[in-house]
């Protein structure tokens, strides 16, 4: 309750405390769980997970297929973005909500927008590029399409082809396959 424990705990505490199934404590333990957001239920994931634990998952777990669809260094799939970089492109919370909420950030390349700019026209395409001044989609059309966020009057983001892990992995699952990720980190 005091907060002194490491966040690379808190996961093992609240877990230990369930399976105890002593009220007194259960009651004890619901101050330290976060409430709110999604992301607020899987704040213990983000340390103390098992690297080679993560890449087991990655590469082998039948649940999870990450390897089916993300490559890590010329291994793996081409369906979804490569991960090789993935640890100096995202922070822990941002590889934490692609896991358990995946439509709610799009890979540039992977991700289809329908945009409605402010003089009515509609737009969909394939987000190649954001900015914080523009999107760059692919479209159609030969060229890319840029269009200035000043100009967007609604964005709509497609659901991810990537299913919400959330439901199909543990939470240490989850902590592990972070901490495999935000290692992942290509030397420049």
């Amino acid at each position: 309750v005091a907060k002194k424990l490491s966040a690379g705990l808190t996961l093992e505490l609240l877990e230990a405390v369930d399976s105890s199934r002593s009220e007194k404590l259960i009651a004890k333990a619901a101050a330290l769980k976060s409430k709110g957001s999604l992301l607020d239920e899987y704040a213990g994931t983000l340390e103390g997970g098992n690297v080679m634990q993560g890449r087991n998952y990655f590469a082998y777990n039948s649940t999870g297929q990450c390897v089916r669809c993300h490559a890590i260094n010329n291994n793996g799939g081409k369906v979804g973005p490569d991960l090789s970089n993935i640890g100096n492109t995202l922070t822990r919370e941002q590889i934490l909500e692609a896991l358990v909420n995946p439509s709610a950030r799009l890979s540039p390349g992977f991700g289809t927008v329908k945009i409605k700019l402010t003089d009515g026209t509609e737009v969909t395409g394939t987000l190649m590029e954001e900015t914080a001044k523009q999107l760059i989609l692919k479209t159609s059309d030969a060229e890319p399409l840029e269009i200035e966020l000043s100009r967007i009057a609604n964005r709509q983001n497609f659901p991810s082809g990537m299913p919400a892990m959330g439901s199909a992995m543990s939470k240490k699952e989850i902590r592990d396959l972070i901490e495999f990720l935000a290692s992942r980190k290509v030397e420049r």
